[in-house]
C-alpha cells in the first residue's frame, strides 16, 4: 500500500492495468480451452461427474485468489528474476517451477500448474495484465478442486459461513 501510495505508476507494472486485457485473456484461453477438455478428462474418468451446485461459489470467488497468486508469483517473482535471466524461456521455466513447488506435495497438482505457469508467465512477460491471467487461473482451479482434488471448497464456505451465522 505504502509503495502504491508513493509510486502510483507502479500498479501498471505489476499488471493490475486494463490495458491489454482482452489481448492476454485469448491468449490464456488458448491454454485454458484444451486444459478445460484435460480436466473435465480426467474428472470424468474419476468419477467426478456431476460436479456440485458448490461449484459455481468457487468460479465467482476463485479468480481473486488467483489474481493474488499471480500478483505474488508475476508481479513479485519474475518482474526480480529479468535482470537475473534475461532470457524468457529460462524465466519462465523458474517461475513454473516455483508455481509448481507451491502446489507440493500433491504430485498431481504440481505436474498440471506447471505448464500453466508456463504460459502465465509467458502471457504476463507479453502483455503485463493479472486480471486476465488470474480470471483464467480461477477458472482452471476451481476445476481443479472438483475434477482432479475431488475436494467441495463450496461446501466448505457454506458450512463456514452457517457456522458463522449460527445456523
Amino acid at each position: 500500500v505504502w509503495r502504491v501510495i508513493r509510486q502510483p505508476q507502479i500498479l501498471d507494472a505489476w499488471g493490475f492495468r486494463r490495458g491489454a486485457f482482452e489481448a492476454a485473456l485469448r491468449l490464456s484461453l488458448l491454454f485454458a480451452l484444451p486444459a478445460t477438455v484435460l480436466l473435465a478428462g480426467i474428472g470424468l474418468s474419476l468419477g467426478r461427474f456431476p460436479i456440485p451446485r458448490t461449484f459455481w461459489i468457487v468460479l465467482v470467488l476463485y479468480p481473486l485468489w488467483g489474481i493474488a497468486q499471480q500478483f505474488a508469483l508475476q508481479a513479485l517473482v519474475t518482474r526480480n528474476l529479468r535482470g537475473i535471466l534475461p532470457c524468457l524461456n529460462a524465466r519462465s521455466l523458474v517461475v513454473a517451477g516455483l508455481f509448481s513447488l507451491a502446489h507440493f506435495p500433491n504430485a498431481w497438482l504440481m505436474l498440471l500448474v506447471f505448464p500453466a505457469g508456463l504460459v502465465f508467465t509467458w502471457v504476463f512477460e507479453r502483455h503485463r495484465n493479472i486480471y486476465a491471467i488470474g480470471l483464467v487461473h480461477g477458472l482452471l482451479g476451481s476445476l481443479a478442486y472438483y475434477l482432479i482434488l475431488g475436494q467441495d471448497p463450496g461446501a466448505d464456505l457454506l458450512s463456514m459461513v452457517s457456522n458463522i451465522l449460527g445456523r
